[in-house]
């Protein structure tokens, strides 16, 4: 069977998946710029920023056929400082897991503590796992 569609009917299927298409695509960008928002949010950015200056200029330097230990050295701040944003993540995360851990209530028969935060001061040994003399986390029995 053949069908023959009109040049007007081919045109505003054509608009209607590219306006679906557009639309997606934005909805994508939207999604992406809020990850990077909420990245910005969360964790400090400047070391990584600088870093990437860093490492450019250096590559840049040794396009321009500078000397290779000038380069050599803005490649070690890059990763110095890279090294720093890494670490900032660590302490970031760390520091909201244990915000999170001191909110949750306690829910130990045996020490009738409220919250963990009071079995982590006190280090009770009913609910409270540690790893050498180091309070690493609170079981929930």
């Amino acid at each position: 069977m053949l069908i023959i569609y009109s040049s007007a009917a081919i045109e505003n299927y054509e608009n209607n998946w590219n306006l679906k298409f557009t639309q997606t695509k934005m909805i994508k960008n939207k999604n992406l710029i809020q990850k990077i928002i909420q990245l910005n949010k969360n964790y400090p950015t400047w070391p990584f920023w600088t870093g990437i200056g860093f490492t450019l200029f250096g590559i840049l330097l040794i396009a321009l056929r500078a000397n290779v230990r000038i380069s050599f050295v803005f490649f070690v701040v890059a990763l110095v400082l890279f090294i720093i944003w890494i670490y900032m993540i660590l302490k970031t995360d760390r520091k909201r897991k244990s915000q999170q851990l001191a909110n949750q209530p306690c829910l130990c028969q045996i020490c009738n503590h409220e919250l963990t935060s009071m079995c982590v001061k006190q280090k009770c040994p009913c609910c409270i796992e540690m790893k050498d003399n180091t309070v690493i986390g609170h079981d929930i029995h």
